[in-house]
């Protein structure tokens, strides 16, 4: 198995400050944690040579994923316009 290194950025505004208080008990460590899964699961449909050349489609489909699903927590995500998520190939075949 080989590993690859995923960095990604999510820019979120509150827009509503007490159902992001009272919806979800942390709401930074839930956006991790709910980017982190779908991004895996957005990655994980795709071969390495799409992960690294369709890097625009990965974050539309992520935006679209983590929007819909903080919506009722009071929370707008934004597009990262200049950073984006980014995947470096693995280095050697162990991890």
């Amino acid at each position: 198995m080989r590993w690859s290194r995923v960095d990604g950025v999510v820019f979120y505004q509150v827009l509503n400050a007490a159902k992001a208080a009272y919806e979800v008990s942390d709401l930074y460590l839930a956006i991790v944690n709910l980017a982190t899964t779908n991004l895996r699961t957005v990655m994980g449909s795709m071969d390495l040579d799409e992960t690294l050349s369709k890097r625009d489609e990965i974050n539309a489909r992520l935006l679209i994923v983590v929007d819909q699903a903080t919506e009722s927590w009071g929370v707008k995500n934004h597009p990262a316009s200049n950073s984006r998520t980014s995947a470096r190939p693995p280095t050697s075949s162990t991890p």
